[in-house]
């Protein structure tokens, strides 16, 4: 049932499908929709490779470590990274991604959680699986690189067109 509703998650944002992403949500207005189609404009696809779960601090509540992996238009390597996501059911008891602010205890040992042995290599083993597709992929270094570049807060482009792959 986690698995379906990260897939889903997953999948209608990378297709800006607002109307799914409020299915899936808790609470839509904080949902980024105005931003989503600027930061899916480069997104191929995003694939759940598997999601790693442990026990949120809430009553039937669970903190979802989803391991990815991100498609970017025009490279041949995926990305690999982790999402977080707070799960708990709604008033009708169907499972629902959190993300309307939540307390400031709730959100504390949410936080402790990412330092908790498990979490940690988990962690560590995805940063390592990246490290090396960036290395071993010079047209998605360019690309991370351009999109770590950018200025906070800035829309500025990416155009893919202008990544060159440096090993031909």
């Amino acid at each position: 049932e986690v698995n379906k509703l990260v897939t889903e998650y997953l999948n209608a944002k990378v297709a800006v499908d607002k109307d799914k992403i409020a299915m899936l949500v808790d609470n839509v207005s904080y949902a980024g929709i105005e931003e989503l189609t600027l930061m899916m404009k480069n997104v191929e696809s995003i694939k759940l490779v598997d999601c790693y779960t442990i026990d949120g601090p809430e009553d039937k509540a669970i903190m979802v470590y989803a391991r990815t992996e991100t498609k970017i238009k025009g490279i041949d390597t995926a990305a690999s990274g982790v999402d977080g996501f707070y799960i708990r059911p709604d008033a009708n008891g169907e499972l629902k991604i959190v993300l309307a602010p939540i307390a400031n205890e709730i959100q504390k040992i949410i936080d402790e959680d990412t330092k908790r042995d498990d979490v940690a290599a988990l962690l560590s083993d995805v940063n390592t699986k990246f490290a090396h597709e960036i290395k071993s992929d010079k047209k998605l270094a360019q690309f991370f690189d351009r999109l770590k570049n950018r200025k906070a807060g800035s829309d500025e482009n990416i155009d893919i067109s202008e990544i060159k792959d440096t090993d031909k």
